[in-house]
């Protein structure tokens, strides 16, 4: 069963010059039940404008976003904050957490928007990612890869069907990194959510069964040339 229809997403923006610039050009993608599907792309070449659109933080000029049988396009902007609060789950390369909140304040928050369920359901999830003893910790006071932990918490305390992750692990050493990645598949899989990565390092893609190039899938990529 298609879980995810991405289909004739358009995106530019405008130039300097009053010219505009396409960014997207996506004619179709669908992703099925029990999918854990990475997407390979440079930087620069509207990977996250492309996850954004999914998750209906930024509008496409053209086309829809199907997420099971609700077309989260066509929703009106508050209402869109609320199914992504309650149905989609984003982990973010530089992680966005509140540094003035601890722990388990950044998941209930999280929670807040979307479930409600918001300290035991926060404190269950901080466990299970290995934080039991962390959750009153401010960010400061974590390692990068606890911080990320935070997030992987947050993004899956609503119970998302579909979990969006961009360069996850872009920020952790390379030794941490294979590490975070297993966590995050784990915590889906327990989850019953589906994941869409998309990254460009070979380490985490490697992980894959799924992996799909994004210039495959968008007609607006142009990669820059190859100079001496």
């Amino acid at each position: 069963m298609v879980i995810l229809k991405v289909e004739n997403i358009k995106k530019s923006y405008r130039t300097p010059d009053g010219g505009r610039q396409e960014i997207l050009d996506i004619p179709l993608l669908e992703i099925e039940d029990d999918d854990h599907v990475a997407i390979r792309g440079a930087s620069g070449s509207g990977k996250t404008t492309f996850l954004n659109i999914i998750a209906g933080i930024v509008k496409p000029d053209s086309g829809s976003v199907f997420l099971h049988d609700t077309e989260v396009t066509s929703l009106r902007e508050s209402r869109r904050d609320r199914f992504r609060a309650a149905n989609i789950g984003y982990i973010f390369q530089t992680f966005n957490l509140i540094q003035g909140l601890t722990a388990l304040e950044n998941v209930a928050l999280g929670a807040w928007f979307g479930s409600g369920n918001s300290v035991a359901r926060s404190r269950e999830m901080l466990e299970r990612v290995g934080l039991g003893n962390r959750l009153h910790y401010y960010p400061r006071a974590l390692s990068v890869g606890q911080q990320q932990r935070v997030a992987v918490a947050r993004a899956l305390v609503n119970k998302p069907r579909l979990v969006i992750a961009d360069e996850p692990t872009g920020n952790l050493d390379p030794d941490f990194a294979r590490e975070a990645m297993t966590l995050i598949r784990e915590q889906c899989t327990t989850e019953k959510a589906e994941l869409l990565l998309v990254s460009h390092d070979p380490r985490i893609l490697d992980q894959f069964e799924t992996v799909i190039p994004f210039e495959s899938i968008n007609r607006a990529f142009k990669p820059s040339p190859v100079t001496a």
